[in-house]
């Protein structure tokens, strides 16, 4: 049986004992930034445990200061059986409430690649000088 553990930041993450994780991994025309995809999951929920709501800075609580910005994706890695499986980045969907308390959080991850368009941007291949070498 596979077990699954993710860390963000260097953080592991507490995981239900029965929450799947899918990950998909497509590529498509590689010529053109904008339509290269990269590996994903389904969106999938850790539980609002101590250590992730100390890993979220308890997200669900809208007084913190300088709390969790959800906006950003935050690097993360995935080990299968604590071996190395998928480095990249995690994002913050939101938090679920359970009689006004916080109960989980749902979570996508994003391959590494996703960096790749992220910091070309706007630019087309034909931009990068160089290609020409």
């Amino acid at each position: 049986m596979q077990q699954i553990q993710i860390y963000i930041e260097g953080q592991r993450v507490d995981m239900f004992k029965d929450e799947s994780v899918s990950i998909t991994d497509t590529i498509k025309n590689v010529k053109d930034v904008s339509k290269v995809f990269t590996e994903y999951s389904q969106t999938f929920k850790v539980p609002a445990s101590k250590i992730n709501n100390k890993i979220f800075k308890h997200y669900y609580n809208n007084d913190i200061t300088n709390g969790y910005d959800s906006r950003i994706m935050v690097s993360a890695n995935i080990e299968l059986n604590f071996l190395p499986f998928k480095d990249g980045y995690i994002k913050l969907d939101g938090v679920d409430l359970k009689d006004n308390k916080a109960h989980t959080y749902r979570i996508t991850f994003f391959g590494n690649t996703m960096s790749l368009k992220n910091s070309i941007g706007d630019d087309f291949l034909t931009d990068l000088v160089w290609l020409d070498n």
